[in-house]
């Protein structure tokens, strides 16, 4: 019986054959490894952005509105830095998973509010609006600089209420076929109705805050100015009312002059809306002090305050 002996050069072939077959099916794995991330990166922007142009549809059937985030009860803020010399440097939330969703990274800027959406139940935002001590109250009939300066401003983002805003305002806005507008066109997905993310920087506990030049300055003073003599005769301040889980809730609006101070990137020839809610506190002594609220500030046609102060149940405020 003949026994068959491949030479050194077949051996050797056969060698360098296996081996280069073995690296393609590593390169291969490897390959499909890459491509199965990358669809699934894709998925997850894609899932990310659709809320974004869903919400820009005033037009939709929906009885609820798609954009709004499912809300859930508030979770630990997500900035218990350990290394807060890191955070520093980096100076963004970081990225949060729900689901199937992927919302940020969000850079930290305490001068301006940016055209980034972000769900109303972010756990970063949870702790400003945990339970104070504070209820809902109501506004006087007239209102006047003094009174509205007098009142403390807070920063209390409440999914619920931000919803019920939402669902409210644009309800009027569908019936009566208007539709939202790219608010800017660096912001591809950031339409009109979307509510900004707000100036924050980290506090010295990790927390997020907001800047106090914002809640004792800015965001503080704006709805007494917008009722001083300075302004057009009829006062540019609104009242209405929502009621989130079946308790009626007061809400002031008011529209800003000159956005471009407010926002990055700088948008003009745009009406960005700012909104509050009247609160009171019982102080030490049994007393109640009324506070006041900002709820958030977005972008809203401008053919908003016609509509909603003919057709539905805007109040203009009185001074």
């Amino acid at each position: 019986m003949k026994v068959f002996s491949p030479s050194p050069g077949r051996v050797l072939t056969a060698l360098l054959v296996s081996i280069s077959m073995l690296k393609s099916s590593k390169a291969m794995r490897e390959f499909e490894k890459a491509a199965a991330n990358n669809e699934a990166a894709s998925s997850s922007s894609s899932s990310n952005q659709a809320p974004l142009r869903h919400e820009q549809g005033f037009g939709s059937s929906s009885s609820r509105d798609p954009t709004i985030s499912r809300v859930r009860k508030p979770r630990p803020p997500l900035l218990r830095a350990t290394d807060s010399a890191s955070f520093k440097r980096i100076q963004q939330i970081p990225l949060f998973e729900d689901g199937a969703l992927r919302w940020g990274p969000y850079r930290l800027d305490p001068d301006l509010f940016q055209l980034k959406y972000h769900p109303y139940d972010h756990p970063a935002l949870a702790h400003f609006y945990a339970p104070d001590g504070s209820q809902p109250s109501k506004l006087p009939n007239y209102l006047s600089p003094k009174l509205l300066d007098a009142m403390p401003t807070s920063y209390r983002p409440e999914p619920e209420l931000l919803q019920a805003i939402h669902k409210s305002i644009f309800d009027l806005l569908r019936k009566e076929g208007i539709s939202a507008r790219q608010v800017h066109p660096d912001a591809k997905f950031f339409y009109e109705g979307m509510y900004l993310f707000p100036p924050l920087e980290q506090a010295a506990t990790g927390h997020l805050q907001m800047p106090s030049r914002y809640l004792e300055e800015s965001l503080h003073r704006a709805p007494g100015r917008r009722l001083s003599p300075d302004y057009v005769s009829d006062p540019n301040v609104f009242l209405f009312k929502v009621t989130p889980k079946d308790v009626e809730r007061q809400i002031m609006a008011i529209s800003t002059t000159k956005p471009e101070r407010w926002v990055n990137p700088h948008v003009k020839d745009q009406t960005l809306w700012l909104l509050y809610e009247p609160r009171s506190i019982v102080t030490d002594s049994d007393k109640k002090k009324e506070v006041k609220s900002f709820l958030g500030a977005a972008f809203l046609p401008k053919e908003t305050e016609d509509i909603l102060e003919n057709v539905g149940d805007w109040k203009r405020a009185v001074k």
